[in-house]
């Protein structure tokens, strides 16, 4: 019964299935009335609540465009920024979803190489295969509206004009997912709809930005780890709205 459940719901509803046994299991003779009146049922029920209701990240997905030609370009600062988290840049990898895969910790990991701009493809069939609701998926990406510097934890909204998550939203039909921006600025004189973004954001870092970056990444880290371990990242949002992380 335990494999079934775990095969058809998960890990999370088989620990709620499992606490509900807890205490015969351990010896203890508890009457069906006991049971819902007394301290075991609100034990059983705040695995269930957590089961269903709770928000924690299942998938994260790093934003940018395959190949050499634009490892080290603005539009991929999700991709470098995972370079520099230890869990997530010594993990191995593997060609799915037309992406590269990892799972660490019970958490999915995925790298789509089909362009920014068609990223939902790989994102949507990563979590309609592992069942994973656009609630617990986040995405790290590049944010043209926050400076260079700037880390922003965003629920849902607007899109910004951000290609890649304009494709997340066509294929997982909704834009309630969790976003981590990472700024890196708009030149002055250009416009939101400018043809020249395009060209910003395929440009590669300064020589000084590169150094500001690893800065940025060693800062950001630590909150990164703490928003995937986190129950609910809602608790974050008050803190991580707009944080500077340079000097």
């Amino acid at each position: 019964m335990y494999a079934a459940i775990y095969s058809l719901f998960g890990k999370r509803l088989y620990m709620a299935v499992n606490c509900s046994f807890h205490y015969r299991r351990n010896g203890a003779n508890v009457s069906s009335k006991q049971f819902l009146s007394e301290k075991y049922f609100y034990d059983v029920a705040s695995v269930f609540w957590y089961t269903f209701y709770m928000s924690s990240i299942q998938l994260v997905a790093f934003l940018g465009n395959y190949g050499k030609k634009y490892q080290n370009t603005r539009h991929n600062i999700g991709w470098l920024f995972s370079q520099s988290v230890g869990i997530v840049a010594s993990a191995p990898t593997q060609l799915k979803f037309k992406a590269l895969y990892a799972k660490i910790n019970d958490i999915h990991y995925i790298w789509p190489q089909t362009y920014m701009n068609l990223s939902g493809q790989s994102i949507s069939e990563c979590a309609r295969f592992y069942k994973i609701k656009p609630k617990n998926i986040l995405i790290v990406h590049d944010e043209l509206e926050l400076d260079l510097g700037y880390v922003s934890l965003k629920w849902s909204g607007g899109l910004g004009g951000h290609n890649g998550l304009r494709s997340i939203k066509e294929c997982v039909l909704t834009a309630d997912f969790w976003r981590l921006r990472l700024g890196i600025g708009r030149p002055q004189g250009i416009k939101a709809h400018d043809q020249d973004i395009a060209g910003y954001v395929l440009s590669s870092f300064t020589h000084d930005q590169a150094i500001m970056l690893s800065q940025i990444f060693m800062r950001a880290e630590s909150f990164f780890l703490s928003l995937i371990e986190q129950a609910d990242p809602q608790t974050l949002l008050p803190k991580w709205k707009k944080v500077c992380l340079v000097d």
